[in-house]
């Protein structure tokens, strides 16, 4: 039974040992004749007996010929159908190539978009910081004009003693408000810029949020 089983699973072995069998059928049967013939006259009593023998010999070479051409056509089928599995092994190899390669590119789009994100992060930082500053110096010069302004009403009380105090006093706070007028400008500037940042990175974050969603509908379609 063991043996049986393992020409079955190789067709090939299968046909191999059918074609000895029919091969050692044939010179069985071609040795009989044979011996048939150079015995004929002494074996006229036990001919019906090798008659027999012959027709059975015959029936049994004609079953092994049937059964060869059976295992050879299912050894055929075998290999056409052995050759089409390959042919489907190829075209899904190239299938997951494509997959994996459209994968590995939705992976770098999505690297990049990070990179991009955290530098444009990275740079409002930077914007915040630095408005941060400009409004330290902005309270700075305020505080500045208020002393000055102090200053200039104190001299102005003493107006008829110290003129050239009053003046001089007079021509300082106009140079501070003169900068104090520049640094509000810079900071409206500043404040406009970190204004148009911040649209950016909203912009940006929507675009973000789209392009997951896209990256994930695509993973499910690659994986299904």
């Amino acid at each position: 039974a063991g043996e049986r089983e393992a020409l079955i699973a190789d067709p090939q072995a299968f046909v191999a040992r059918a074609e000895r069998v029919f091969s050692r059928l044939t010179g069985k049967l071609r040795a009989l004749e044979a011996e048939h013939a150079a015995a004929q006259i002494e074996a006229e009593q036990s001919g019906h007996e090798q008659q027999c023998e012959h027709v059975q010999l015959t029936k049994d070479l004609a079953g092994a010929s049937t059964e060869l051409s059976s295992l050879r056509a299912a050894h055929t089928e075998l290999k056409v159908s052995f050759q089409a599995s390959v042919v489907d092994g190829e075209r899904m190899r190239g299938e997951t190539s494509a997959k994996e390669e459209a994968l590995r590119k939705l992976r770098e789009s999505e690297q990049a978009f990070r990179e991009e994100n955290a530098h444009l992060l990275e740079s409002t930082k930077r914007k915040t910081q630095h408005v941060g500053d400009l409004e330290a110096q902005l309270a700075s010069l305020r505080g500045q004009l208020r002393g000055v302004q102090q200053e200039a009403s104190q001299a102005s009380a003493a107006m008829a003693s110290k003129e050239g105090d009053f003046v001089a006093n007079k021509i300082q706070v106009t140079s501070l408000q003169s900068q104090l007028t520049l640094q509000q400008k810079r900071v409206e500037e500043d404040e406009r810029a970190y204004d148009e940042l911040l649209k950016e990175i909203t912009k940006l974050r929507q675009a973000k949020a789209e392009a997951i969603a896209e990256l994930g509908r695509t993973n499910a379609e690659l994986i299904c």
